[in-house]
């Protein structure tokens, strides 16, 4: 710990400074405090002396890299999906690849891009293409109380073609409600979540 948290053993191309470095919510994860990024810009994170718990420590080897670019939503795997997702950054929106479901309490597994709104909030989206990898394969906007797989959520979905778009929520451990049906017209599919206080609404 006391390695990984020392901030001079990280640096980041592109002139931005490592500010603090905390621990992460496992013991393989950190969390680094930054200056600001430029959202789709490309940079290169160095780490050095960064070494593990081994009676005899072994040290990261000098110059470590990642590159990754900077993106205004985290990626995130909820639960276990069966197969790995990402998020990449294009010209005017993102690519998100994932898979996974939708269950009761516990359950959920999927490709998560998030971020942490405060209050009420009005978010809207536009579909440009989903793959029809099957035909309840969804894409959408979510509203989750966390990462867990158990965690309550309401959001609105597009599927491939003939389920179209819907409505999906989970208040309790039971499986998810769908409501509400609207047709998916790709590559002008809308999708809006909004919060006013403990209401979500969802629109296509």
């Amino acid at each position: 710990p006391a390695s990984a948290t020392n901030r001079l053993n990280y640096t980041l191309s592109g002139g931005v400074t490592v500010n603090s470095v905390a621990p992460g919510p496992d013991p393989a994860t950190v969390i680094l405090n930054t200056a600001p990024f430029t959202f789709g810009a490309s940079y290169t994170l160095t780490v050095s002396g960064v070494r593990d718990q081994a009676q005899t420590p072994n040290t990261l080897l000098p110059g470590s890299q990642m590159s990754f670019v900077a993106t205004s939503l985290a990626p995130a795997a909820v639960g276990s999906p069966p197969l790995a997702g990402g998020v990449t950054n294009v010209p005017g929106g993102v690519d998100i690849a994932g898979s996974g479901q939708f269950g009761p309490a516990g359950t959920d597994s999927f490709q998560f891009a998030w971020e942490e709104p405060t209050g009420n909030f009005d978010l809207r989206v536009r579909v440009a293409a989903l793959d029809p990898t099957n035909p309840f394969a969804s894409a959408g906007l979510v509203a989750r109380e966390s990462l867990e797989g158990a965690a309550r959520f309401a959001g609105v979905f597009a599927t491939p073609a003939g389920v179209g778009s819907f409505f999906l929520s989970r208040t309790g451990t039971a499986a998810p409600v769908r409501a509400g049906q609207f047709p998916v017209n790709y590559p002008e599919t809308w999708l809006r979540l909004v919060r006013s206080g403990n209401t979500v609404t969802g629109f296509a």
